[in-house]
């Protein structure tokens, strides 16, 4: 039995994600703007990770149209922030010290509320539907928090509407790079590795401009990536369990055509919640139509966000991708039923991360095997032993 445990341990450590590759966290807020950035508008949030083999750069922008970029370095790479250009939005003043390997960004480019007199909570933009779209460059974003915790670097930003006087709500997004691969602890408890950014987003109160029995949010994403191909896979996976988060059996993800072995990709658990108690009851459906076209001449709808400060006018040659997700499903009580959204994703580059059985689960169906296999084998031999022994007395009587 010790042989057996010891044989299925290293089996059980690699699927529970714990043979995974550490970085080394490190976190700026606007590094190096000093007296410029104070008593503005938004923030610029840098982590470096560094691994065995390169640095991963998570760059949080929200000096416009929220930003998460992602570039893969050489270690020994620095990022450089040419201020002055940089906050009036100035193409390639945010640049690396070294050439990267790999770039893979997010911008959150608008929040719209649609009337869905369907009931269906699929965001059509070809539609003829009732609709407000806020560019998200026309809140007011400001950081309310930050936290280092050992495996963890996280950052608070606030977005409020200063220019709409009847919208008093408010959008929180947490962003958090990791040190180690993990579940998040915040439900639904994605496997997060430490390529990845993981975005939580809260919409609180927004103000509804239609009939809120009706009213849903959907978001409008931007995806670029350095490929040359435009191509964005959409792929349903379906688990095994829902140990992390009951109820919920099947995993979205976006991932990007390969270029010499990496990729970018999104991926989220299909559920949100109506409430801040984040349980089954709560619950609703993450949508993502079928197609995520291309985008085009992004240089001119783009300059107030960060792929603009990092790409310049050589964004129009990056590959990118619209992602419009909303939220709902029938008899949910719509947005106007609690006035709160919370949906969290993951951005990251590489492999997406697996949301396996956890180790306890691993170990529990291992001796739970394990066990039932030993008492198999233990009955078969006495058994046989029985047969053996009886046979032998057969045979010594019969003399």
């Amino acid at each position: 039995m010790v042989k057996f445990t010891m044989v299925l341990l290293p089996f059980l450590l690699s699927s529970a994600g714990v043979l995974a590759q550490h970085r080394k966290l490190t976190l700026e807020v606007n590094p190096g703007c000093g007296d410029m950035c104070k008593g503005r508008s938004g923030a610029l949030v840098h982590v470096a990770a560094d691994g065995p083999n390169d640095t991963l750069h998570h760059v949080w922008d929200f000096f416009g149209k929220p930003t998460v970029l992602l570039a893969l370095t050489p270690h020994d790479t620095n990022l450089t922030i040419d201020w002055d250009a940089y906050l009036a939005h100035q193409g390639k003043s945010v640049k690396f010290t070294n050439v990267t390997d790999y770039v893979f960004a997010l911008v959150i480019n608008k929040i719209i509320e649609f009337e869905d007199l369907n009931g269906t909570a699929v965001y059509d933009p070809t539609a003829h539907i009732n609709k407000t779209v806020i560019p998200t460059e026309s809140c007011d974003w400001s950081l309310v928090g930050e936290s280092r915790e050992w495996d963890e670097y996280s950052a608070s930003l606030k977005g409020t509407f200063p220019k709409d006087t009847n919208n008093t709500g408010s959008i929180i997004i947490k962003l958090s790079a990791f040190a180690d691969a993990l579940h998040s602890n915040v439900t639904p408890h994605l496997f997060h590795t430490t390529n990845s950014t993981q975005v939580d987003f809260v919409f609180n109160n927004l103000t509804s401009y239609f009939n809120a029995s009706h009213s849903r949010f959907a978001l409008d994403l931007a995806v670029f990536h350095t490929n040359s191909n435009h191509s964005i896979l959409p792929i349903n996976r379906k688990k095994l369990d829902d140990e992390h988060s009951p109820g919920v059996f099947t995993i979205t993800e976006l991932v990007t055509a390969d270029k010499d072995g990496r990729n970018g990709y999104l991926q989220w658990k299909d559920v949100a919640y109506w409430s801040p108690a984040r349980v089954m009851t709560n619950s609703t459906i993450v949508h993502l139509p079928p197609a995520n076209p291309p985008i085009h001449n992004a240089s001119e709808s783009f300059t107030q966000s960060g792929v603009f400060t990092y790409f310049g006018e050589e964004l129009d040659d990056v590959a990118a991708n619209t992602v419009i997700v909303s939220f709902g499903t029938e008899d949910d009580g719509y947005y106007g039923g609690t006035h709160y959204i919370t949906w969290t994703f993951l951005a990251g580059i590489g492999v997406p991360g697996d949301d396996s059985f956890s180790l306890m689960v691993l170990l529990i169906l291992g001796l739970g095997l394990g066990i039932p296999a030993v008492l198999v084998v233990i009955t078969t031999g006495c058994i046989i032993s029985r047969r053996i022994n009886r046979t032998r007395d057969q045979l010594l009587a019969g003399h």
